[in-house]
C-alpha cells in the first residue's frame, strides 16, 4: 500500500473477495472508477466474508461467472456486477497436428477414457462420476482417470474403494497437461459448485467433448449438443444419459468447432482484453 500511494495509476484490478481490506484502502487513495474488484470465490467463502465486505461508492465489481454473481447479489443487490471471465492463453495451434488426428489416435485405444481434473474433494464431486459409470455396467471399456495435484485423503480413499476402473495421476506439469486432453475421449466436470474451472475452458479450447454440471461457471453458456453438454448436478440419471451420448459418438464435429468458437469469443486472452476495455469505457462515460 505504501508503494501504491507513490504511484500514479490509471487503473487497477484487485483480485479476490478476501482482498476486501485492500479495496477499502486503495479506494481512499484513488477514484473508485479506476478500480475493478474481481471476485472469484465460491458461495462458501462469500458467506464467510459477507459481514466484512463493504462496497466503496462507485466501485466496479466484476464476477468471474454468473454463478458468482448470483451469490454476490444475495449479499448486495444494489451493485451493477460485471461478468469478467478468466482469459486463457490459446495453446491449440501449438498442438494442432496432434489434436487434428486425435480421432484416429483414440480409435486405436482399447479403452474409453473419461478424465476428471481437479483437487480430489467433495466439492469437485468425483464420486458422482464413479457412481454413474458403475451404473452403466454394460459399458465395460470405460476407464476413469482422475488428474489431481492435491487430495482430501479420506475422500480419495472412498473413491479408490468404489471401483477398479479408476486411475489417479498427478500432479502433472502444466506443459504436459495438453496430453491429458489429447488422450481423453471425454472430459467431465461434476463440481457441486465451481466459479469457473479452467479444465472446462481448456476442453473447449482443445475441442474435446465436455460434460459439466449446472453449478459450473461456464454452464449458462452451454447449449446441449451444440457446444458441449450440461446436466443437473442433482440428477445422476441425466449425467448417465450424457455419458452414453458421448460414448456412442452422438455428437457432431460441428459441436467441437462450436466449443472452440465459445472459447475464442469468451475465454481467450483477446476476449478478456475486450471485456476489460468495455468496463473501462463504461467507467469513462
Amino acid at each position: 500500500l505504501k508503494e501504491i500511494k507513490k504511484m500514479k495509476i490509471s487503473f487497477c484490478i484487485i483480485n479476490t473477495l478476501v482482498c476486501y481490506n485492500i479495496v477499502r484502502e486503495i479506494s481512499k487513495i484513488y477514484n473508485c472508477k479506476k478500480i475493478i474488484w474481481w471476485i472469484h470465490e465460491e458461495k462458501r467463502i462469500i458467506n464467510k466474508y459477507k459481514k466484512k465486505i463493504r462496497f466503496p461508492k462507485g466501485i466496479n465489481v466484476a464476477c468471474v461467472s454468473e454463478e458468482v454473481r448470483d451469490n454476490m447479489i444475495c449479499i448486495n443487490d444494489n451493485i451493477n456486477y460485471y461478468i469478467l471471465f478468466y482469459g486463457c492463453e490459446d495453446e491449440y495451434d501449438k498442438y494442432s497436428k496432434l489434436f487434428d488426428s486425435r480421432k484416429k489416435y483414440l480409435q486405436k485405444n482399447n479403452k474409453y477414457k473419461i478424465s476428471i481434473i481437479g483437487r480430489i474433494c467433495d466439492r469437485k464431486n468425483q464420486m458422482q462420476l464413479i457412481e454413474a459409470v458403475k451404473e452403466l455396467s454394460s459399458l465395460t471399456d470405460i476407464q476413469i482417470e482422475i488428474v489431481a495435484g492435491s487430495s482430501d485423503e479420506k475422500y480419495k480413499k472412498s473413491l479408490i474403494d468404489k471401483g477398479k476402473n479408476i486411475n489417479i495421476v498427478g500432479p502433472i506439469d502444466r506443459n504436459q497437461m495438453y496430453n491429458i486432453y489429447l488422450q481423453s475421449n471425454l472430459i467431465v466436470c461434476t463440481s457441486k459448485e465451481d466459479p469457473l474451472p479452467v479444465v472446462v475452458t481448456e476442453a473447449l479450447m482443445y475441442k474435446v467433448p465436455v460434460i459439466m454440471s449446472d453449478k459450473v461457471g461456464q454452464a449458462k453458456l452451454i447449449k446441449n449438443g451444440i457446444n458441449g453438454f450440461v446436466y443437473d448436478v442433482n440428477n445422476i440419471e441425466e449425467l448417465k444419459e450424457k455419458i452414453v451420448v458421448c460414448y456412442n459418438n452422438k455428437y457432431s464435429d460441428k459441436m467441437l468447432e462450436e466449443e472452440r468458437k465459445l472459447f475464442l469469443n469468451e475465454f481467450s486472452l483477446k476476449a478478456l482484453n475486450n471485456h476489460i476495455n468495455k468496463i473501462l469505457e463504461d467507467c469513462n462515460e
